[in-house]
């Protein structure tokens, strides 16, 4: 049987959507599409005002705890157009697929046998970033995130890649150091934003302004192995956590990242989908 385990949470602190993938079979492909964004607040709402130009960008990426060089990073696509050229509260925006779509291919479950062998299975992630568009160039705000890409690139590499682990078949210590170290993953890319926003865009009267990042953090487990993985992910949480679960069905999971910076209000509509 195949069976699948979906697990959605949210950070107090920034939004994180954390995923634990199990399946019982060989390799597969996983996809995690952004599919809409919702303008709840506008920012440009006044008299004078035209509406939010959104835009999402996306960072994936994926490594294997203690396998050097396993770390893959890529900027899913350069900033172009804003989802809309002007919109106000309410407006609900499709996320075009070059913006949206997450592909990782070829995933391997690792359950306790495979543990037992001295497997341990992959991270996966995406950095989601919602920004509204004010007056950068689209070079100059391109470049913010292909360094960002790079710092998440050095970040990945840093923490996951030299992961060991004294007793790979000890599930709960295993579950435990990859829940630690993605959630410090995760703490390291809101500075590495900051860092890059501060050096490309300071100089400007008016930069796009960042509304929000979420994440997605999916982790290759199978079987039993999944619900103690799933329970280190949870521990390792603070509150405003939200979950949903999928077991022994294939049909698509929708989740939702908020995002918020004081002025603007957006949610992005995020589902998942298996590729077996």
């Amino acid at each position: 049987m195949e069976v699948l385990s979906f697990h959605l949470f949210r950070k107090k602190a920034g939004l994180v959507l954390l995923v634990v993938l199990a399946i019982v079979a060989s390799a597969c492909d996983y996809g995690s599409t952004a599919t809409q964004l919702t303008v709840v607040i506008a920012e440009e709402d006044g008299f004078f005002s035209d509406g939010d130009e959104p835009y999402v960008m996306i960072v994936q990426w994926r490594a294997t705890p203690g396998v050097a060089g396993s770390t893959e990073v890529s900027l899913l696509d350069e900033v172009g157009e804003p989802l809309s050229p002007g919109a106000y509260d309410g407006a609900v925006l499709p996320i075009p697929a070059a913006n949206g779509e997450v592909t990782f291919a070829d995933v391997v479950p690792v359950g306790l046998q495979q543990l037992q062998a001295g497997l341990v299975p992959e991270v996966m992630g995406a950095v989601v970033v919602a920004m509204e568009e004010d007056a950068s160039a689209k070079s100059v705000t391109n470049q913010v995130f292909v360094d960002l890409a790079a710092a998440v690139q050095a970040e990945v590499a840093a923490r996951i890649e030299p992961m060991t682990f004294s007793n790979t078949a000890n599930q709960a210590a295993v579950s435990a150091a990859i829940a630690t170290t993605t959630a410090d993953v995760l703490t390291s890319v809101q500075p590495a934003f900051d860092a890059a926003y501060d050096t490309w865009l300071s100089s400007f009267g008016d930069p796009d302004d960042l509304v929000g990042i979420g994440h997605a953090v999916y982790v290759a487990s199978a079987g039993s192995f999944s619900d103690v993985m799933n329970a280190a992910l949870l521990a390792g949480l603070p509150e405003n956590a939200i979950s949903g679960a999928w077991t022994t069905t294939l049909d698509p999971i929708p989740g939702q990242l908020s995002f918020g910076n004081g002025l603007a209000t957006y949610t992005v509509d995020i589902v998942g989908v298996p590729t077996l």
